[in-house]
């Protein structure tokens, strides 16, 4: 009979492998989520230019939270009704933009 594992190595890898499991998973959940603090900076950019502001659950603010998966349909539901008006920002200021010209003593 050949010699293996010992039921005490056996055990200890699972247990090895188990965390890795784990802390992969956790390492993915983390970098899933988007954080109510990026959606906080993005509101101020919109509320600068009187846009409509994306959704954060107000026992959110000040803390730092992220938006789980069963809140994504939610925040893409304001992401939605939000773009047209951004992009309506965006084209009145690069039409501005586009009026602009060069003055005669830049070089």
């Amino acid at each position: 009979m050949g010699t293996g594992p010992t039921a005490a190595e056996i055990c200890d890898r699972f247990l090895t492998e188990q965390r890795y499991v784990n802390d992969y998973v956790a390492f993915l959940d983390d970098h899933s989520r988007i954080a109510a603090s990026d959606i906080s900076k993005i509101n101020q950019i919109l509320k600068k230019f009187k846009l409509p502001t994306l959704w954060i659950p107000e026992k959110w603010l000040g803390r730092d939270h992220a938006y789980a998966a069963e809140h994504i349909p939610l925040l893409l539901k304001f992401i939605s009704a939000t773009a047209p008006a951004v992009e309506q920002t965006f084209e009145v200021h690069a039409a501005s933009f586009q009026k602009l010209q060069k003055p005669k003593d830049l070089l």
